[in-house]
């Protein structure tokens, strides 16, 4: 993860154990030193509780909306980042809940795209090969047990984006917005801008 990440976590106070080159490895680690000590492992995504959390995230702008004179149901699309698929599917559970109509799109980096083309038509958990990519906090290898059959149900498409285009959008975000935006959370304005410049998407659900 970024350096902020780690800063920040030390600031609050946290004991952080770097392991691995990746998430994968250093999940593991995190498992077998939970047994080790007692610990109680807290998953990064595939729990209800972590889904909850993450709809925080879209309940926040509420305020804004409410300035804009904006209602849930004026939303008819929701983008976001796929990674785990704890982000995507706690934020587009609350949003079907604010707007049962609105279409939700998700988008991962090519480098970790795990839903095959058959998904729909036979689910199954896909394990991609390990590779590199800048949207370093969706560089999972697989979806959890749980968010994986839960974001079949709720994503209306879940497109791939290359890198070239994630790094288009982390340039966009800090040109237009002045955001200072990591590679994840560029990994939805990147395939919006694709969209418009290409009318081109690697879709990966249909």
């Amino acid at each position: 993860s970024n350096i902020q990440k780690y800063l920040d976590a030390n600031h609050a106070g946290g004991t952080l154990v770097l392991f691995g080159a990746d998430y994968d490895a250093a999940a593991t680690h995190a498992v077998d030193l939970g047994k080790q000590n007692g610990f109680v492992y807290v998953h990064p995504y595939d729990h209800p509780m972590v889904w909850a959390g993450q709809a925080a995230n879209l309940l926040a702008l509420q305020p804004q909306l409410d300035n804009l004179g904006v209602r849930w149901t004026d939303i008819t699309e929701l983008h976001g980042p796929v990674g785990g698929g704890g982000f995507m599917t706690g934020v587009g559970m609350a949003y079907h809940q604010l707007h049962p109509g609105g279409l939700l799109y998700g988008y991962e980096p090519y480098t970790h795209s795990k839903f095959s083309r058959r998904a729909l038509a036979a689910p199954h958990l896909m394990i991609q090969p390990k590779g590199k990519t800048r949207a370093d906090g969706t560089a999972t290898r697989r979806y959890g047990d749980l968010t994986f059959w839960t974001l079949l149900r709720l994503l209306n498409s879940l497109q791939a984006v290359v890198e070239e285009d994630i790094d288009d959008g982390i340039r966009l975000m800090h040109a237009r917005y002045g955001i200072r935006s990591e590679g994840a959370g560029a990994l939805a304005p990147a395939g919006l801008m694709n969209r418009a410049r290409r009318g081109f998407y690697d879709d990966v659900t249909g």
